[in-house]
């Protein structure tokens, strides 16, 4: 043979060989236990004939192909440094999904998911550095989180009477009030006559009520004579130094002749506007406090001066947050309230020391306190109004155990 004729099929035989070898190189890593094999793309189902790999098919399921053409199924794979498993179909598996009794989670795209915070349509999951799917309680930079059986991060719940806020992360500042509902139900079935309660825990929002109702409201209505007071000062209706002292006697002493005086001032039919303008819905002031001289005159045709613990609350919770009539005005009436001189209800239920910011009302048949207190569990409210007729005075030492209970709830 010529040697021009012989470079001819080296040549044509070198040209037979290099796509074989090519196909060689394009195989793909195993795992550890299957050796260094060469890596390539993934392939789609129509690029070739001979299928080795990853494919994905027209179905949207990525497969694995080893070397010879041969579907790999139930076996994990490690491609591209990313780790697959290929299920009994040969699919990679994809989400959740437990192998051998353990749950691992895959990306949509079958790889499995490194350790962290992972989602995976809308959910979060908890992954370790195998890959697998955290559950229960877990302690997660110096926070904890629950993860369901499922591996599901749950969010602004109660799992074993903790809170979880919108992050997931357990808020040690908020208190399940259910149970203390619970235990103040079963308490007020012992007393005499009827009872409501309302709580609230300022720094959280939480909060629930007990037979939220009118009720007479004796000396509560001077909470709202208040505000609306101040609003009446703030729309230059009427000078502040002319009812400082007036508004000082409602409320430390719960002077009577000092609310009707303020009825007179604001007008009779305007405490019902300014409870109306603010959502007080249960709220109702028809006549002025008697025994007193001033008493006369002061009946506007709307009937008794009711209110509701929820309304109290409300007010309470207006002046707190510096949002009743405006922050000077509900600065100075928490001042007022902080100064309170009835203190055998609500106050008598805390430890000496603890402030409390607080309105009694009390007759014969009613006995009522609400108050703001401050304590190292909680800044909380309590309102309690009973209609016990005939022991309004003597169902005072009820308001007290439900204070205490109170507190030791949030400072146990």
């Amino acid at each position: 043979m010529k040697k021009k004729n012989r470079l001819l099929v080296i040549f044509v035989l070198l040209c037979c060989l290099l796509p074989a070898y090519g196909a060689a190189a394009g195989e793909i890593t195993d795992g550890p236990a299957a050796g260094n094999e060469p890596q390539s793309e993934i392939q789609s189902e129509t690029q070739s004939a001979v299928k080795t790999g990853l494919v994905k098919k027209k179905n949207g399921k990525l497969y694995y192909y080893n070397s010879s053409g041969t579907m790999v199924k139930k076996r994990w794979k490690t491609v591209n440094g990313k780790r697959y498993y290929f299920t009994k179909t040969g699919a990679a598996a994809v989400g959740p999904v437990k192998i051998k009794k353990k749950l691992y989670l895959f990306g949509s795209n079958g790889a499995l998911k490194e350790k962290g915070f992972r989602k995976y349509e809308g959910k979060t999951y908890y992954v370790n550095a195998k890959g697998e799917i955290q559950t229960g309680w877990k302690k997660i930079q110096k926070k904890k989180y629950y993860f369901d059986s499922k591996g599901v991060m749950q969010k602004k719940t109660w799992v074993d009477g903790r809170y979880l806020g919108k992050d997931g992360a357990y808020d040690p500042d908020k208190k399940e009030l259910a149970k203390l509902k619970k235990k103040m139900e079963s308490a007020i079935r012992s007393y005499k006559g009827t009872w409501s309660i309302y709580v609230e825990n300022l720094k959280t929002g939480e909060k629930f009520s007990i037979n939220n109702q009118k009720m007479y409201a004796a000396s509560l209505i001077k909470l709202y004579a208040m505000g609306a007071v101040y609003k009446r000062i703030a729309q230059g209706k009427i000078k502040e130094s002319s009812v400082k002292k007036t508004i000082s006697n409602m409320i430390t002493v719960s002077d009577n002749t000092a609310f009707n005086t303020i009825v007179k001032k604001v007008g009779t039919t305007y405490i019902n506007k300014w409870c109306k303008d603010n959502g007080y819905k249960k709220t109702n002031q028809g006549h002025g406090l008697s025994p007193s001289s001033n008493n006369y005159g002061l009946s506007n045709g709307t009937g008794s001066n009711v209110t509701s613990v929820a309304d109290c609350g409300k007010f309470l919770e207006s002046v707190y947050r510096g949002k009743c009539v405006s922050s000077s005005a509900s600065k100075k009436m928490l001042g007022y309230l902080k100064k309170q001189q009835r203190r055998w209800k609500i106050p008598a239920g805390v430890p000496k020391g603890v402030t409390v910011a607080n309105k009694t009302g009390e007759t014969n048949d009613y006995t009522h306190d609400a108050a703001i207190v401050w304590s190292k569990g909680a800044v909380y409210i309590l309102v309690v109004m009973a209609k016990t007729p005939g022991s309004g005075w003597s169902s005072a030492s009820h308001i007290v155990s439900l204070s205490r209970m109170t507190y030791n709830y949030f400072n146990p």
